[in-house]
């Protein structure tokens, strides 16, 4: 057994990703990767035809996970993500303050970089004081959530997780906020 189990292991370790198979004969395209590779930039695959809100780089990003990853939101870049390094659970939540109060008609959460860590479902909520929260939104994501909303003005907007994935963080490769009227 032990020679077999040496023969196995060094077989598959020359195995290429996309012919790494289990024994039950699926296909494990993330055994070694958590990501796909990096889409377009955001603005070239939204479908909602609203203007963004401004640089995401002069916005303040809070979390109450992995709080040090928090930029990678809103750096640019889809290669790069924030992430909960902890399973989906309600309660979650990632919020964006705004230099200024701005009116917001909606925003988009881009995980089409990353393996299953689109958000299952969501509220979002805005505010002007941070204390004083209005729901606006409430939906099921999927690898690019795009949301829009009646026109509102606010300062703060919180996307706070409502569904359960034991077997996936929720991650953001980037982030963006569409101006209202």
């Amino acid at each position: 057994f032990v020679g077999y189990l040496a023969e196995v292991i060094m077989y598959s370790a020359t195995l290429k990703l996309d012919q790494l198979q289990l024994l039950d004969g699926n296909v494990v395209a993330s055994y070694f990767l958590d990501r796909a590779p990096s889409p377009k930039p955001l603005k070239e695959r939204v479908t909602v035809k609203l203007p963004m809100l401004g640089n995401g780089s002069a916005w303040k990003l809070s979390a109450d996970r992995n709080p040090g990853e928090l930029r990678l939101a809103t750096d640019g870049s889809t290669s790069s993500r924030w992430k909960t390094n902890e399973s989906q659970k309600p309660g979650r939540w990632f919020k964006i303050e705004l230099p200024a109060a701005a009116k917001i008609a909606g925003l988009a959460l881009d995980s089409e970089g990353t393996y299953n860590d689109y958000p299952r479902s969501y509220v979002v909520e805005t505010s002007t004081d941070d204390k004083s929260w209005s729901k606006v939104a409430e939906g099921k994501g999927s690898a690019l959530t795009e949301i829009t909303f009646a026109s509102v003005t606010a300062k703060f907007v919180r996307i706070t997780l409502t569904g359960t994935e034991p077997k996936a963080n929720w991650g953001i490769n980037e982030l963006a906020i569409f101006e209202g009227r």
